[in-house]
């Protein structure tokens, strides 16, 4: 029986896809749209640690909620 693959994607990839095809119109826009998808847990980070408070959410990976 085969597994669902699940999408892995870094925050910074994720904005830039956002602006290349055209869901945003900038960086700015692009950054928001994504804090606003983790503030509703809509995707997940996979990697941060839990005493994290110096990271760059960007450069963590992330995946869609379930």
């Amino acid at each position: 029986m085969n597994s669902p693959t699940e999408t892995i994607f870094n925050g910074n990839q994720f904005c830039q896809w956002l602006i290349t095809n055209g869901y945003v119109e900038n960086e700015y826009m692009a950054q928001n749209y994504f804090q606003q998808l983790i503030d509703h847990k809509q995707i997940t980070c996979i990697n941060q640690k839990q005493n994290d408070q110096e990271h760059d959410p960007l450069s963590n990976w992330y995946a869609f909620s379930k």
